[in-house]
């Protein structure tokens, strides 16, 4: 119950400033990862006259770039791609049923070879679309699938290349469960709404441990993030966690989900109507109140650093002149 409290008034408090900039709605899911029992289930509306019945929560929203580390785990889980894997970040036209799509990133810049790391930390669109190029539509969908992401139920054409942005409705359950799986060393399973009795155990393995520790640890390198974020923003804790954010097409969804060796927090920010918020990102909307939400539960608790598995391995790395510094990077053996 303190929990459930303090999540409901950390988000009441966080859109009061937001409501000059058209954000009226959020919600959270705080999960225990090695349980999957919900620690808090908070859907608020600003307007509860008009959105009283919306279950934030549950309501499908497009995943913007929430859904990328499950496209590079799948990368690297196939040997595609290691996180020095060098990316080219330029002005990409691709064919399509109804034209053209031509991807770009949040800020409209290009910068060249770009490392895997480099793109998934500091969320570059063009490397992700290129990504799933190489991995394929229709295997990306099926792994969104097995990490319980319902309602795709569309060929690999129908998405198109847009899915490595996340042009697909999601909700914070299913999103949060995904995440709480890389939290888990690559192992799915349900999630519980009550405590009382013994859950059936329901796990699966979606990725191997090797892919998810990269992508962990990837997910939780304040440097690599800078290029996008700046080296001080509201994803960089104190203790260590892995976070993600996301932002839907007109700003209309804004996430922040991320994970300690504890816990799985998930926020969303937007309105239920629909409407469009006025610059309102990822890392201004839902981040600050996810950033509040993981201090408060570890006040008194330690999250260490995730541990390489055996198969991992760490090599000093020369990268082309003009590129990224020479530096040490994770490989899977082999």
């Amino acid at each position: 119950s303190r929990i459930q409290r303090f999540a409901l008034d950390c988000m009441i408090v966080h859109l009061l400033p937001l409501k000059t900039q058209n954000a009226r709605d959020g919600a959270i899911l705080v999960v225990e990862n090695r349980t999957g029992d919900i620690l808090a289930y908070v859907s608020h509306s600003g307007e509860p006259l008009s959105s009283r019945f919306v279950d934030g929560v549950q309501a499908k929203r497009q995943a913007g770039s929430s859904l990328k580390p499950f496209l590079y785990a799948l990368a690297f889980d196939r040997h595609i791609l290691t996180p020095a894997s060098l990316l080219h970040d330029a002005p990409l036209d691709l064919a399509v049923l109804g034209g053209v799509y031509q991807p770009h990133n949040y800020d409209s810049q290009f910068r060249g070879l770009v490392t895997a790391r480099m793109a998934l930390a500091s969320s570059l669109n063009i490397p992700a679309v290129r990504t799933l190029s190489l991995v394929g539509i229709e295997s990306f969908l099926k792994k969104l699938r097995e990490l319980g992401m319902k309602g795709l139920n569309e060929s690999g054409d129908f998405y198109g290349p847009s899915l490595a942005l996340g042009s697909v409705d999601v909700s914070l359950w299913e999103l949060v469960n995904a995440y709480r799986t890389l939290a888990n060393h690559g192992s799915w399973g349900e999630l519980h709404l009550t405590l009382e009795g013994s859950h059936p155990s329901t796990s699966k393995e979606i990725f191997s441990k090797e892919a998810v520790f990269l992508i962990s640890d990837i997910l939780s390198d304040r440097e690599a993030r800078s290029l996008t974020f700046g080296l001080e923003n509201s994803l960089a804790t104190r203790f260590w966690t892995a976070v993600k954010t996301g932002t839907s097409k007109d700003m209309r969804d804004n996430w922040c989900i991320g994970y300690s060796e504890k816990y799985t927090v998930g926020v969303w920010v937007g309105n239920f109507s629909g409407e469009p918020m006025w610059n309102v990102s990822g890392v201004t909307g839902a981040a600050p109140i996810w950033i509040e939400m993981m201090n408060s539960l570890h006040r008194n608790d330690v999250s260490p650093k995730k541990e390489p598995p055996t198969r991992i391995v760490r090599k000093e790395i020369d990268f082309p002149q003009g590129t990224e510094p020479s530096r040490e990077e994770w490989f899977i053996r082999g």
